[in-house]
């Protein structure tokens, strides 16, 4: 009897122990916990980057010439009565409006709020106005004055200074711009006393002036953005020299004098931008 107690503890005390081992090596085994759920992060927006895009909208050219009388009071080739009447009445001040479309390229670079840039475009304008009138002199009679001036296409070359607000960017722009156009004039005079000939000009030319403006911009996808601009271009006064024979008097042969072309352009565009890049992509976590 007290055998088969003692070999009872002896059993009850190994059954202990395996217990106590087994718990131990339970403990040093790895935990198997369920990892936490992906989540993705959300990518940032940036205006940084190379972009091309295309516009249209609304443009206008203002024109005015002046004339000058030259500076010998013995042999003029019109008084500044007369000057003054062809000015006013010769439809010498006057403006055209069109449709302007064209296209831009550009790269922007953003720091913070703040986005830095350049772009140049091309637009085309095709904007054309031709004149003629009868204009009564105080002194010369009736004077025809048929008058033509264009404006075909115009280039420019600015920076642009952003602030980005989420998806929207209002700017301002500044820079070069370069213009084609042309001005031609026939001043004829009727009836024609003392042999006067009529004076007839034309210039042609490429102008380089400047710009100023400002716009808002959207970018309604990573890629994609539009916008609205305004621009209005600074083109230097240009004076053309011409010499006819005077209505007073054939006298004194040709006789030169001046006239002074003053010209500026406005435009309103819509675009389009697609840049190249857009916002980065996510990271992939690591487990």
């Amino acid at each position: 009897m007290g055998d088969m107690m003692n070999m009872l503890k002896f059993c009850a005390s190994l059954l202990s122990a395996s217990v106590i081992a087994g718990s131990a090596m339970a403990a040093d085994l790895p935990s198997r916990k369920v990892a936490p759920a992906y989540v993705a992060p959300v990518p940032v927006f940036t205006w940084t980057g190379f972009y091309v895009g295309a516009n249209v909208g609304w443009a206008g050219s203002r024109f005015n010439n002046d004339y000058y009388t030259p500076g010998s009071p013995v042999a003029p080739f019109w008084l500044p009565g007369d000057a003054v009447a062809i000015s006013a009445g010769g439809y010498n001040a006057f403006r055209k409006d069109g449709v302007t479309f064209g296209a831009q390229v550009g790269y922007n670079y953003q720091m913070g709020m703040f986005v830095a840039g350049l772009e140049a475009d091309f637009n085309w304008l095709g904007l054309k106005r031709s004149s003629a009138a009868l204009v009564p002199t105080p002194f010369a009679g009736v004077a025809l004055v048929g008058s033509s001036a264009a404006v075909d296409w115009m280039l420019t070359l600015r920076p642009r200074l952003g602030l980005a607000l989420g998806q929207f960017l209002p700017y301002v722009t500044g820079g070069l711009a370069l213009v084609q156009n042309s001005f031609s004039q026939g001043v004829y005079f009727d009836p024609v006393p003392s042999a006067a000939t009529p004076d007839i000009v034309s210039r042609s030319s490429t102008d380089l002036g400047w710009t100023v403006g400002g716009g808002l911009e959207y970018a309604f996808s990573p890629n994609w953005s539009a916008k609205v601009e305004y621009l209005h271009v600074f083109l230097p006064n240009r004076t053309i020299a011409s010499a006819a024979v005077s209505p007073y008097g054939a006298a004194a042969g040709l006789i030169p004098y001046t006239r002074t072309i003053s010209r500026s352009i406005d435009t309103v565009r819509v675009g389009v931008n697609y840049r190249f890049g857009g916002a980065p992509a996510p990271v992939v976590a690591k487990y």
